[in-house]
């Protein structure tokens, strides 16, 4: 997650150079965790559903 050359997806979860795709899952954490993912990707998941239902 970036908005770097590097980055996949930007901070809004939208692929970059593909119109309409998002991914929200624990692939967009910019640093690998060494604890458990459940929560992490919980919350990147709410977060993308609430951007996408406000229009972002």
């Amino acid at each position: 997650m970036g908005l770097g050359k590097h980055a996949v997806v930007d901070p809004m979860v939208r692929v970059h150079g593909i119109s309409n795709p998002r991914v929200a899952d624990n692939s967009v954490m910019p640093n690998i965790t060494t604890g458990h993912t459940l929560a992490p990707t919980l919350v990147i998941a709410e977060q993308a559903a609430s951007m996408i239902s406000a229009g972002s």
